[in-house]
């Protein structure tokens, strides 16, 4: 396992070597500069997650430079912006010290478990190398706690997310952590099932998103009743490269994504979005009203890439400033069938952070199209639906009939017909969404599911240059 990273910004060549000979044998990976212009391409350009810095309060711009206490305040500033979660001990020196001391020493904290809490900026003396030691080996012990949590995963997971879960892990006190990747929308943040067990047995069975800030309070949180969606119980914070992790609360046992039922029980299936109907319906829904289709673009993705990609496929552009009539809802706006899971026969909705009122018709479309979209979709190998199940069929009966799923796609058919307002809101609905789906890789990378989403979108481009 390789070294937790520390970055060290120091001027004084004595204080670097005593600096610097900590920090190693500590056990980490210690990059060190000697003046602001050195250090900043590192600390604002690394992909790396670094755990610890050490900075001197008065620094040089470029070696040799005399050295001043507002580049050491600057570099601290952009620090605490660009890892925002990471340890940080300045060096001050004795005049300024009381001040510095007030006004930036703890700026919150990296780590908090029970009674052991980590301050996120600690403000030393220079002649304080005692604290300074002390210091460096509290985080080496905290971090080699987490490396020694044992991690399963369903795929090979980089060095980041592993951090991830081996953090949420020791959040609980647990020994092991099995996680499964669930979800990746609109965010494209990960989102993933985790199994919890401590040396005496399981602790908990959660589901964890990653993001990069605290979720806002409501929306679906609130809104909804407590069995239907999976509820925020607490946010995990530092030590993760900036990432902030949610954690929410499964209820019942043995969890099933709805996107894996779709490919293997119809019947369950529909039985599970029939249920989801319900609870999503109950929902108050405000009155049509009429928006151009600029604004309901927009709730999906902005203008100019949508008529950029509808230029790249040689289609004309239709007028931003068309009206249609749409209904607005508190939504999910993200409802692939990977973020519902199905416990005990019951729809759970998970990673709902992105959530907002947005046309009525936006969750049950999504959840159809990306049935076939999503990367986890079971029909990606599939001949259904062809580039003329497409063009012929789609928006008729005729093509639920067609599907591998019958039962499942006629229930999210008669959702999307029972929240459409008005022909033109339906297509345009449909091609922003598809517009969207073609930056996305795997859709890229697959000439048969470009080709797909290609006719989705030159389908429903004819029937709203024609409505």
């Amino acid at each position: 396992m390789a070294n937790p990273i520390a970055v060290l910004v120091d001027d004084d060549p004595q204080q670097l070597a005593e600096a610097s000979s900590t920090i190693i044998e500590a056990g980490f990976k210690l990059h060190s500069f000697e003046s602001v212009e050195s250090a900043l391409p590192f600390i604002e350009g690394t992909e790396l997650d670094v755990d610890l810095f050490v900075l001197d309060r008065k620094l040089p711009m470029r070696t040799g430079e005399r050295a001043v206490d507002e580049l050491g305040d600057e570099l601290f500033r952009i620090v605490s912006q660009t890892h925002s979660d990471s340890r940080v001990i300045v060096f001050s020196g004795h005049t300024d010290f009381d001040h510095l001391q007030s006004t930036v020493q703890g700026g919150g904290l990296v780590f908090q478990h029970g009674d052991h809490r980590v301050d996120r900026v600690s403000v030393l003396r220079k002649t304080q190398f005692d604290k300074f030691q002390d210091a460096i080996n509290e985080l080496r012990e905290l971090i080699a706690r987490f490396e020694r949590i044992e991690v399963a995963v369903d795929l090979d997971r980089g060095a980041h997310q592993k951090r991830v879960l081996r953090r949420i892990a020791h959040h609980y006190g647990a020994s092991s952590i099995s996680a499964k990747a669930l979800a990746g929308g609109l965010t494209g943040a990960p989102v993933w099932r985790c199994e919890l067990v401590s040396p005496s047995g399981p602790i908990a069975d959660v589901v964890a998103k990653a993001g990069n800030a605290i979720p806002a309070a409501g929306g679906l949180q609130d809104l909804l009743a407590r069995e239907a969606i999976a509820r925020r119980v607490e946010v995990i914070t530092g030590l993760m490269g900036g990432d902030v992790v949610t954690i929410l609360q499964l209820a019942g046992d043995s969890p099933a994504s709805l996107m894996s039922l779709i490919g293997s029980s119809d019947a369950r299936a529909a039985s599970a979005t029939e249920a989801l109907c319900v609870k999503l319906d109950s929902l108050q829904r405000l009155p049509a009203t009429s928006v151009t289709l600029r604004d309901l673009v927009a709730q999906i993705l902005s203008w100019d890439r949508f008529i950029e990609q509808l230029d790249h496929l040689g289609l004309a552009i239709p007028s931003p400033e068309i009206w249609l009539s749409t209904a607005s809802v508190m939504s999910h706006t993200d409802l692939h069938a990977s973020n519902v899971l199905v416990c005990d026969n019951s729809p759970v909705i998970i990673d709902s952070d992105e959530n907002a009122y947005s046309s009525a018709l936006r969750d049950p479309m999504v959840l159809m199209l990306s049935s076939w979209v999503h990367p986890d979709s079971p029909w990606l190998e599939s001949m259904w639906p062809s580039v003329e199940d497409i063009s012929d069929h789609f928006g008729d009966a005729s093509f639920a009939a067609q599907s591998p799923s019958p039962e499942w796609y006629a229930c999210v058919s008669k959702w999307i017909d029972a929240r459409t307002s008005s022909a033109r809101e339906y297509w345009s609905l449909v091609m922003a969404y598809s517009v969207r789906q073609l930056r996305f890789e795997n859709v890229r990378e697959s000439a048969t599911l470009r080709g797909r989403v290609e006719a989705m979108v030159r389908l429903a481009h004819r029937h709203v240059t024609e409505s």
